[in-house]
């Protein structure tokens, strides 16, 4: 009877066969299979060039990695015939007039295409549009890649790039592009007609975001008689609005360049809700399978939240539903009555701004059990918890802990507040106690201490220090009585580690299988701006907000633990660790380091 046969017996192809799948899924576990034993090495480096980061380094007039050096074997046989995914990502700009540093960039980027063997995408992320020769080439070598295109700049110089938003509307190769108009520059219509174009024309685009800021009708209106309509699109299948009208307009306006009625997601954020929207929805919108609505309280009224409530009820079964400033909106029986069959990912969080405004943010215990109950297929799940304290602790949230591990999930997403209103309460309380007057001028900040220390800290979230700051309690009128709502100092990045280890540890660390991913957020991640919140002496307060993310460990035999990442300031800081080096002590630490050198 023949052995049954092992995976380190099979052939070295076949085994680079299978960890190329796995590093195209899960680039992280690449990392970890090539420390297992010395074969598994030796089949990883068969496919370790699979993904590759570039960006163009003006003053050494080359492409460099992520880290500012050039890849030695960049152009290596072995290098380019494994290379499938690559990535260019913002750098050191070239000459403003398409000097030779721009054509020395454009002609190394041909020269690695036309090199390279089996591209199977090429993500465009330096903030320009592609070049025109550069999107020719990767037709030419690589006619069934995948192009990627984000642009975040000015429209691209003609200069520098000849004709780079027709060749990008005609490349059979786009299959997606995004485009974010700054507010503040002087060519933001010319940015829309360029996106208006592409979006049109490009024959294999399935994903198309567009950011802008304060669209309005009559300029719909105005661009509507200025630009001719054309035959709509059929192929895209999933459109991204950030900044216009959720209102019938916006549809009618975009259905002259896109069929609509073949779209499987329309997410249209940031800006003002009208009723009209939804009844020509329920019409033209009839595939959607994904829906996303911020229903702010300051552009949803009544009668606009009794048209809301409507189309959930009556559109077509979801697959995700994701729903801003729901409550007193949407009813929860609603969604789930409708949509909870068929649901994978539900999204339900308020603003924080909203937290004195609607004071029962969370899901209670109850409406958890019936979410769970009625939705057999969700995966990921979106909600709120309120802070009880600026520390964190696991034990308040133990009877929420217990309910969602009993959901299947494979994504948890926990919003909690920044401490923002913490922040403006605390200014307010400290102006009105010691300056009766409301004159911010001529108040002497010198004398701040103790718990005033907050009005200059001025630390971001994630260097916040809590010291010496107490929560502020406050009574406001709420439904025809009142409210007593407590506020908590932002919570420090020690704390916030260790809750989302709890926390993970708590829904997933029994399980072995799956993503198994906890995000925590601290404030609206998400928000292209944020309300200011002013110290009293006029100074605006950093960004408070963080991210923490938490996943498995790498490694198979450390069950239980997890990978902890936690950023604020919009990406600027980060950090990364993992809960079993993190939970030990100063003393274990320096032993290990003092092995290591």
């Amino acid at each position: 009877m023949a052995s049954p046969t092992n995976i380190v017996d099979l052939e070295i192809e076949i085994l680079a066969d299978i960890f190329a799948y796995v590093d195209d899924t899960s680039p992280e576990t690449t990392r970890a299979i090539v420390l297992v034993n010395q074969y598994f090495h030796d089949a990883v480096h068969l496919v370790q060039y699979r993904h590759r980061t570039l960006k163009w380094c003006h003053d050494r007039g080359t492409f460099v990695n992520p880290l500012g050096r050039r890849p030695k074997d960049l152009n290596s046989p072995t290098s380019l015939r494994g290379l499938r995914h690559l990535t260019i990502s913002k750098g050191q700009a070239g000459s403003a007039s398409g000097g030779p540093t721009v054509s020395r960039a454009v002609d190394q980027l041909k020269d690695l295409l036309s090199h390279a063997t089996n591209l199977k995408s090429l993500t465009w992320n330096n903030g320009h549009l592609p070049p025109s020769e550069v999107v020719r080439v990767l037709e030419e070598y690589h006619p069934q890649c995948q192009l990627k295109a984000y642009c975040d700049r000015k429209p691209t110089n003609p200069l520098t790039a000849p004709n780079a938003d027709m060749a990008l509307a005609r490349s059979p190769c786009l299959t997606t592009f995004e485009m974010h108009n700054k507010h503040d520059t002087h060519s933001a219509e010319k940015c829309h007609r360029i996106f208006q174009i592409v979006v049109n024309k490009a024959p294999s685009l399935r994903l198309a975001s567009l950011t802008s800021f304060g669209i309005n009708a009559p300029q719909m209106e105005r661009w509507k008689s200025r630009w001719p309509e054309s035959k709509p699109s059929t192929s895209l299948r999933h459109f991204s609005l950030d900044g216009w009208p959720v209102a019938a307009q916006t549809l009618d306006y975009w259905s002259r360049y896109i069929d609509i009625a073949l779209l499987e997601t329309f997410k249209c954020t940031r800006g003002p809700l009208h009723a009209s929207y939804f009844a020509k929805a329920a019409d033209v919108l009839r595939g959607l399978k994904h829906v996303s609505l911020n229903l702010s309280p300051w552009s949803c009224p009544p009668e606009t939240a009794q048209a809301v409530e409507h189309y959930i009820a009556t559109c077509n079964p979801l697959w995700t539903l994701s729903l801003w400033s729901w409550r007193g909106k949407v009813s929860l029986d609603t969604i789930l009555q409708q949509h909870g069959p068929t649901l994978r990912d539900l999204q339900l969080h308020m603003r924080e701004e909203e937290m004195d405004e609607e004071p029962s943010r969370p899901l209670s215990i109850h409406e958890l059990q019936h979410v769970r109950r009625a939705c057999p297929m969700l995966k990921s799940l979106t909600l709120d918890l309120d802070r009880f304290s600026s520390e964190l602790k696991s034990e308040d949230y133990q009877e929420t802990l217990e309910e969602l591990k009993l959901f299947n999930l494979d994504e948890l997403q926990v919003y909690l507040d920044s401490g923002m209103a913490y922040m403006q309460q605390g200014a307010l309380e400290h102006i009105d106690d010691e300056d009766p007057e409301g004159d911010v001028e001529d108040f002497d900040f010198e004398d701040l201490d103790g718990e005033h220390a907050i009005q200059r800290a001025n630390d971001c979230g994630g260097t916040f220090n809590q010291d010496d700051l107490s929560p502020t309690t406050i009574v406001r009128a709420f439904h025809g009585g009142q409210t007593e709502l407590t506020f908590h100092p932002p919570s420090n990045t020690r704390d916030i580690e260790r809750f989302v280890a709890e926390v993970w540890k708590y829904v997933f660390g029994d399980r072995v299988t799956g993503p198994r991913q906890v995000h925590l957020k601290f404030g609206e991640w998400e928000r292209k701006e944020m309300p200011l919140v002013f110290r009293p002496d006029g100074a605006a307060q950093k960004d408070l907000r963080v991210w923490a993310k938490a996943r498995p460990h790498d490694r198979d035999d450390k069950k239980g633990e997890c990978e902890i990442e936690i950023q604020c300031c919009q990406g600027k800081h980060w950090r990364k660790f993992t809960t079993d080096y993190w939970a030990r002590t100063d003393d274990e630490l320096m032993m290990i380091r003092a092995e290591l050198n």
